[in-house]
């Protein structure tokens, strides 16, 4: 698993099976973090969370609706380090893109 830090980029390309995005990204100090899903069969797709800077070792699932995305979905004030994970998963593929925006300076 790769940890992503650019502003923008892909979690899973074509994935299609249940499981976590290969990478995460990390979003601290961000005003948001989007994520885009596009699926192409049916599947739920949840976002997950783990405080790195803690020492925290295990993701949590974060609450709805963040624990089934679709279409593009914003975090505001993101902290820490996100992946999605395919909790159920029928046909088709699923990928995810996310960006990341920060306030400009004045």
């Amino acid at each position: 698993m790769a940890v992503r830090t650019e502003s923008a980029g892909v979690l899973t390309s074509g994935q299609g099976a249940t499981g976590a995005s290969p990478d995460s990204v990390m979003s601290n100090g961000d005003n948001a973090l989007y994520l885009e899903v596009v699926k192409t069969g049916t599947a739920t797709v949840a976002v997950q969370q783990r405080l790195t800077s803690s020492g925290a070792s295990t993701w949590t699932t974060l609450a709805a609706p963040l624990d089934n995305i679709t279409g593009i979905t914003k975090i505001t004030e993101p902290a820490g380090e996100y992946r999605t994970n395919v909790t159920a998963f029928t046909n088709g593929t699923i990928t995810v893109n996310y960006q990341k925006v920060r306030a400009l300076s004045s």
